[in-house]
């Protein structure tokens, strides 16, 4: 694609979002003290200074990043409107906040200043593929030594055969200038493909791709579905862009297997095999300079969303209640009491072991050889369960 049939698409993407604002919904997963808490057991040593959205949209989540970061509110859009929505937003934050209107082309680092936290949400897997390797370029660039950032993505299989619909459905809406008959047009021919689909292995996957789609509401249908520029993305990809520019992937937000892989070549190869079987919508987190995970750093605290199941007797396997419902049999007696002292308060891992430790000797219990190693084990177990999250400490 020429340069001037990609602003072309960026101006078309503009207008949609003009003539049908999404006023976007802040999502407390992508907190900064969570991001940078994940980023903190990769390496990052940043702290609550300025932040970055890049596609900010009205606002949502910078606003709720101004509760905690304590420095500059930068937000970049393509459209008028959502950019006006987003400065009435912020208006509370008086002169720290400041919003660019403009195709992201006409950007480059400097203009935008060195940041903390950068948060590209909802913007790469929706964009020309030369607009997506210049985001990630300014994304790397504007990141500070340690700073971390988090994109949002659609990745894997079902998100592919998605994109394939997607691309028919947008063939059927082409040239309608009435938005609410093209998004009537192609919600009529999911329905037709339900009852079409051929008998076979893949009947039941096409469905789900199907009704995922048909499901979304209709601003989010017209900006996604009818999108010219929807794809699906590989994690793998992202990284290779980024690791060029010296940052890193440290893993997805939500609980995964793969989080203690010590490379970041293999946590990305890791996270394209775990979406190639489903694949989901994705936060997947990225350092500057990452190193190996390590829960044990200074600058993370833990929480735990274990509770207690009967009373605490560490002298056999502890009962804890996850939020599922599901009981959770803790054998190790050092690690039970960490969770317990978890549920006081969030603690750094070291002060959480001493606790346990003293816990299990109050009970004259005898440590394992490498008690510590277990404990790490089993919290590196927890974590793959999110039963157990780092947050950044202040």
């Amino acid at each position: 694609m020429s340069v001037e049939d990609t602003r072309k698409t960026n101006a078309a993407i503009a207008a949609a979002y003009d003539a049908v604002p999404y006023d976007t919904v802040a999502d407390e997963k992508l907190d900064p003290g969570r991001v940078l808490g994940l980023g903190a057991v990769y390496g990052s040593a940043t702290g609550f200074g300025d932040v970055l959205d890049m596609g900010c949209g009205t606002g949502a989540q910078l606003a709720r990043a101004g509760a905690t970061m304590r420095g500059w509110l930068v937000g970049v859009d393509i459209s008028v409107e959502a950019c006006r929505r987003a400065r009435c937003r912020l208006a509370p934050f008086g002169g720290r906040a400041k919003i660019f209107q403009t195709d992201v082309l006409d950007l480059d680092a400097g203009q935008l200043g060195r940041f903390d936290l950068v948060y590209c949400v909802g913007v790469i897997f929706v964009v020309p593929t030369e607009v997506r390797g210049h985001v990630l370029t300014l994304i790397a660039r504007c990141l500070r030594p340690g700073g971390v950032a988090v994109l949002g993505y659609y990745a894997g299989a079902l998100d592919n055969a998605r994109a394939r619909i997607h691309r028919t459905l947008r063939g059927l809406a082409e040239g309608e200038s009435d938005r609410t008959v093209a998004v009537a047009k192609a919600r009529s021919h999911l329905d037709y493909l339900l009852t079409a689909l051929p008998p076979g292995p893949q009947r039941g996957f096409l469905e789900v791709a199907i009704r995922e789609t048909r499901n979304l509401p209709d601003v989010v249908f017209y900006h996604e579905v009818l999108n010219q520029a929807f794809e699906a993305l590989r994690t793998s990809d992202i990284a290779h862009t980024l690791a060029g520019e010296g940052v890193d992937f440290a893993s997805y937000l939500a609980p995964v297997p793969f989080a203690a892989l010590e490379m970041p070549r293999e946590r990305a190869t890791a996270a394209d095999g775990l979406d190639a079987s489903w694949g989901s919508y994705r936060h997947a987190v990225f350092v500057r300079g990452a190193e190996a995970p390590d829960l044990k750093r200074g600058n993370t605290v833990w929480t735990t969303l274990l509770v207690p199941a009967a009373a605490m007797d560490v002298t056999k396997p502890v009962p804890f209640r996850a939020p599922d419902r599901q009981i959770i049999a803790v054998r190790d007696p050092v690690t039970a009491a960490m969770l317990m002292a978890l549920r006081e308060k969030p603690l750094p891992w070291t002060e959480a072991f001493v606790r346990g430790v003293a816990a299990a000797k109050a009970n004259g219990l005898a440590l394992a050889a490498s008690q510590e190693s277990l404990c790490l084990s089993e919290f590196q177990k927890l974590w793959a369960h999110e039963y157990v999250s780092p947050l950044a400490s202040a």
